[in-house]
């Protein structure tokens, strides 16, 4: 009777164990050299302890300058077998410099009466990347940009047909929030984004090249 006692307490031990456990494998950002214009991503890869397995919630906060945390809160099913999980979090425009990301991998199970409520913290990751001050460098100088506006005709972009291939158009607010994003085929320039009165920011990407600058909508 002990004997089995023993066992039902060691299993039980072990199921509980492995209902907590939770590891952060790996912790990617993108772009891998971002700029104070760039929009930041994080990609965590983790496991936990039940499948399946999903992403129910995320926040990311300021810790201190340069320090910033992010919470991953997964809920568990009721399989007993590891749950691997690959996430993105967009992190924003950062400032320049070292910035550490610590990222907290919290989960719960999908059981009881409040199903995926009670969060445990079970691993803590950083990476540190270094944000560049972006001043419009890597640009072919005969090939000057301009955006002009036209009037209810939205906006011109002078010099991005001369531009060879596809590029990439993106407006920022002044919170750096991304406001509008298109693909310019070759010999196209021109853009129509439904803006807020307002000061933006503009980055047009061309292969390796990117020019920068400020849009005024009014």
């Amino acid at each position: 009777m002990k004997k089995i006692s023993a066992l039902l307490f060691f299993a039980g031990t072990f199921l509980f164990a492995k209902a907590q456990y939770g590891t952060i494998n790996s912790m990617t950002v993108i772009p891998s050299n971002p700029t104070t214009f760039d929009t930041v991503k994080l990609i965590a890869d983790v496991t936990v302890g039940y499948s399946s397995c999903w992403l129910v919630n995320n926040n990311f906060s300021l810790l201190s300058p340069g320090n910033y945390m992010v919470d991953g809160y997964y809920c568990m099913g009721m399989l007993a077998a590891l749950c691997n999980s690959t996430d993105t979090f967009t992190l924003g425009v950062l400032p320049a410099g070292t910035n550490n990301i610590y990222m907290t991998l919290r989960s719960a199970q999908n059981t009881g009466p409040d199903p995926c409520t009670v969060f445990s913290p079970l691993d803590t990751d950083v990476v540190q990347i270094f944000i560049s001050t972006s001043t419009g460098i890597s640009r072919d100088e005969k090939i000057s940009v301009q955006i002009i506006r036209m009037d209810d005709d939205g906006f011109v972009i002078k010099g991005a047909e001369r531009i060879r291939g596809s590029k990439d158009f993106a407006l920022f607010s002044i919170t750096g929030r991304m406001v509008f994003n298109k693909t310019l085929p070759e010999g196209e320039n021109k853009i129509n984004p439904t803006l807020s009165p307002g000061i933006y920011f503009y980055r047009l990407r061309a292969a390796n090249d990117f020019y920068y600058g400020k849009v005024f909508s009014y």
